[in-house]
């Protein structure tokens, strides 16, 4: 027997006349013909390699230093600005709180409009452009 990491959502086996389950990320002491049967699979984490813990001087020398020049700063903070997301228009069905968001990233304030508001609100803006 062997301890194992499961890699899949769920894995279900059986082992000695009894069906056994486990989750992603539960390790459990699984027998060597199970292993053997499903480890072509993928179903198990791969094993990772014992490395030692890096010395305080290399995890000195890792660290980036400080950034103390404004333009060193700008370009950190430009590098960490979330980009632009362009989403396609909603199903109709989507629940109001996406079409808030939609109408947020399109610069219409959904503040005190309903959901069918918002949507007949872009329907006759794709109208006027498709007209």
């Amino acid at each position: 027997m062997a301890l194992k990491t499961i890699a899949h959502a769920l894995f279900s086996w059986t082992e000695n006349g009894t069906a056994r389950m486990a989750t992603h990320g539960q390790t459990v002491d699984i027998d060597d013909d199970v292993i053997a049967t499903y480890e072509r699979f993928g179903v198990f984490e791969a094993e990772e390699a014992d490395s030692p813990e890096p010395d305080s001087t290399e995890a000195a020398a890792a660290t980036p230093p400080s950034l103390d020049r404004p333009e060193e700063k700008q370009e950190q903070a430009d590098l960490a600005a979330p980009a632009v997301v362009t989403a396609e228009r909603p199903r109709n069905v989507a629940p109001e709180s996406v079409w808030q968001d939609y109408a947020r990233e399109r610069g219409l304030d959904p503040d005190g409009m309903t959901k069918d508001e918002i949507i007949a609100a872009f329907t006759e803006q794709e109208n006027k452009t498709n007209g």
